[in-house]
């Protein structure tokens, strides 16, 4: 049994209304039993922190939270997830067989009605018409089913008994949002999947936005509230970045801008400044690393965040260009344990990727092309594959005939590769040199330049 407490990582909510005082805390425990587990790991997200169990002999856990309120929390066992909702004092039991992850789903004890309820919504949503069917549709229609398909989920709330008035409020408020963050995604959506060359919605199609405030700090016990927070910041920097004058500045440089022009309360400005450093610190380019760092140290975080973000900047000079490259010790696809002293005398390019990594498999195309340009030369292509199991690996890339070196990285986002090279998200691309020194440990995707720097490294001038 592992006992979590949700406040080792401040949240919103903490740096809101940190002065006021805290109810006591009661036992709450989330238990269960996996049939024919996928491994041992099981895993946690909740309050920003993402924590690991284990199960035991008899494929069993127990673990118990310390809440003050009701929490929504990930759930996760062999790269499956489901999103449960725990209230202190709740005693929940599920059981579930990974085979059929969804379908086998069950809760029993108490806060069952609620999550046996979200489960139920998870298989309903399949018969439903999905996200993708509705942002097809014209604008009209678009509305109209989206407003169809939210009455029908909250209508089956009756027919799991639920009488819990908060959860009910607390549902149909977070719909309300969800919905909200849908709309604002379809006209981009609906152009890109009809692979239109232009399309607008109406005129009038906004206004719905002009009654919103981004600012209203008593709606982020919502997660479709803080969507729509990240949504309404994403806008309006693409919106920056795609009319910008000079191709050289980055997107995060407008995100910045979008954080300072939407954000009015110091204590969210803060946070969001936060998550960006802490989330897509190794996607800044490294000329303005210190600029958005020093632009959220003026927002005056608490001293254990400052601690935490200049621990982890020491770490990213690890792995900094010119540096040894961190090694690993895989095995590949046909069974041989290799490492990095393997590839000595060659240029390396590495995938980092996972089989349910949409832009990671976007990339093999490309990838395929990549290994024909260089073929016979002096480069190794290693994909090294963070799926939670080697089965779907497997699966793919027989299925695919994927070229190049693959192999498998046990622990998934706690394997060696994820942590030495400190990967904030993938698909991940790593170039190292002939002597096995970083070349750009975030280096560009098969489907941008990288051809044409490997080249230049092979055929110095």
């Amino acid at each position: 049994m592992k006992k979590l407490n949700n406040w080792a990582s401040l949240s919103i909510l903490v740096l809101l209304w940190a002065c006021e005082p805290q109810p006591e805390t009661v036992t709450t425990t989330i238990s269960g039993e996996i049939i024919n587990p996928i491994g041992e790991v099981i895993t946690f997200r909740f309050g920003g922190d993402r924590i690991t169990d284990t199960l035991d002999a008899d494929n069993k856990f127990s673990t118990t939270f310390d809440i003050t309120a009701p929490a929504d929390i990930v759930f996760g066992h062999g790269g499956e997830i489901t999103y449960l909702y725990l209230r202190p004092g709740d005693q929940l039991f599920l059981t579930l067989d990974p085979a059929e992850f969804d379908e086998s789903l069950t809760y029993s004890g108490t806060g069952a009605e609620i999550n046996n309820y979200k489960a139920a919504m998870v298989l309903l949503g399949d018969s439903l018409l999905s996200t993708r069917d509705l942002y097809m549709m014209p604008e009209e229609q678009f509305l109209v089913a989206l407003d169809s398909v939210s009455g029908i989920e909250l209508g089956y709330m009756s027919d799991f008994n639920i009488d819990d008035v908060a959860f009910i409020s607390y549902t149909r408020e977070n719909s309300k949002w969800s919905d909200i963050v849908t709309k604002m995604r379809y006209e981009g959506a609906h152009r890109s999947l009809l692979d239109l060359d232009s399309f607008s919605v109406s005129d009038a199609y906004y206004d719905f936005q002009l009654a919103l405030d981004v600012n209203d700090t008593t709606l982020l016990k919502y997660p479709a509230f803080r969507s729509y927070v990240d949504e309404s910041i994403e806008k309006e920097a693409s919106k920056g970045y795609y009319a910008r004058a000079d191709e050289s500045e980055d997107y995060y440089g407008f995100y910045v801008e979008a954080i300072n022009a939407l954000i009015k309360v110091p204590s969210l400005k803060e946070q969001l400044m936060y998550e960006l450093v802490s989330n897509s610190y190794s996607y800044f380019p490294i000329d303005k690393r210190a600029e958005v760092v020093a632009a959220w140290k003026a927002l005056n975080p608490y001293q254990e965040r400052v601690d935490e973000i200049d621990q982890m900047i020491a770490e990213f000079q690890k792995i900094e260009p010119g540096n040894p490259a961190p090694d690993f010790r895989y095995v590949s696809i046909e069974g041989d344990s290799l490492t990095m002293a393997d590839f000595r005398g060659q240029l390396v390019y590495i995938d980092v990727w996972a089989t349910w990594c949409g832009p990671c498999i976007a990339e093999h195309p490309h990838m395929e092309k990549l290994q024909q340009r260089f073929e016979g030369q002096d480069v190794a292509f290693i994909a090294v594959s963070t799926d939670s199991s080697p089965a779907p690996w497997r699966k793919m890339v027989s299925e695919r005939k994927l070229g190049g070196i693959h192999l498998y990285a046990p622990g998934a986002w706690e394997s060696t590769i994820i942590t030495d090279y400190l990967i904030q998200g993938i698909p991940r691309f790593i170039l190292i040199d002939r002597e096995g020194n970083i070349v750009d440990a975030n280096a560009a995707r098969p489907s941008g330049d990288i051809g044409d720097q490997i080249e230049a490294l092979l055929n110095p001038a």
